[in-house]
Formats: C-alpha cells, sequence, structure tokens
C-alpha cells in the first residue's frame, strides 16, 4: 500500500477515511498495492486517460459521493424492508400502502427511468426503460444497496 497521491489521502482523511479503508471499500486487500491510480480512482490509467495529465483530477470526489449514495440507499432500503416486512407479517392493508408508497417515493428521487418496481422475494427491484432490463437495487440478505441484474424478471 501507500500508493496513493498527498491529494487523495487528504481527500480520503477529510471524508473520515484511510487509504486502508478506500481500499476496503473498493473490494482491495489493503496489504496489496493499490491497484488504480494515485490520485484514488480505480482505474490505473486515470491520469492521462480520462483526463489531461496536468488537469485536477475530478474521480476520487464523485467516486466518494457514489460510496456515499450507496451507504445512503443502503439504509433507505433497509428501512423500506423493515416496512414491507412488518405489512406482510400483519396484514394490515394501510401498512401495506404505506410500505407501497415510500418504495414509490424512493424509486421517483433515485431511479425516475424506472417502468416498474416492488418488493421481490430477494429485496427490492425495478425494471428501467432504457433496456427494460430488471435490477436488484437493495439485498435484504446482505442489507444492502446493490446493482445486480435479476434473472428471470420477476
Amino acid at each position: 500500500m501507500g500508493t496513493l497521491n498527498p491529494d487523495a489521502l487528504s481527500e480520503l482523511e477529510f471524508h473520515g477515511w484511510t487509504e486502508t479503508d478506500w481500499c476496503r471499500l473498493n473490494g482491495q486487500d489493503p496489504a496489496e498495492p493499490w491497484p488504480g491510480d494515485a490520485c484514488g480512482c480505480q482505474d490505473d490509467r486515470c491520469i492521462g486517460h480520462h483526463h489531461d495529465a496536468a488537469a485536477e483530477c475530478g474521480c476520487l470526489p464523485a467516486l466518494i459521493d457514489d460510496v456515499r449514495r450507496m451507504e445512503y440507499l443502503s439504509k433507505l432500503g433497509q428501512s423500506l424492508w423493515e416496512a414491507h416486512r412488518e405489512a406482510e407479517d400483519s396484514g394490515s392493508a394501510t401498512l401495506r400502502e404505506r410500505a407501497d408508497r415510500q418504495l414509490a417515493d424512493m424509486i421517483v428521487d433515485y431511479y425516475p427511468a424506472a417502468t416498474w418496481h416492488g418488493f421481490v422475494d430477494r429485496g427490492i427491484a425495478y425494471r428501467n426503460q432504457y433496456n427494460d432490463s430488471t435490477w436488484l437495487i437493495y439485498d435484504a440478505e446482505r442489507q444492502q444497496a446493490t446493482s445486480e441484474r435479476l434473472h428471470p424478471a420477476p
């Protein structure tokens, strides 16, 4: 490890993470060298590939935003899943309506290209308008937001 540049380390520290944390968040073994670029981007060709070598790299802040978004969607998904389970367990039409409405609100905010959404046996799913694919967006077993294509679609 120890391959991230001072700007990347400073950005990570600002967000409360160490280089080790960043490796783990990206599925990398912290004991191994960082396979990405020194700027913190997972792509080792970032500098001089995504942008000019002299340009400021905007990859790391965008990647951090993605991690924070997934953390938030994991918490939101967990809350929605709990509301769904409560509605299922109670048989209450009021609780069912509330859980479905909360899910619809989340879909509008975070997946505006959805043509369908719902609670499925594994968690929360939606179908998008771009390629009519159905995606698991919250995995109830792992209790985290995800992006996993479902085959076959519900």
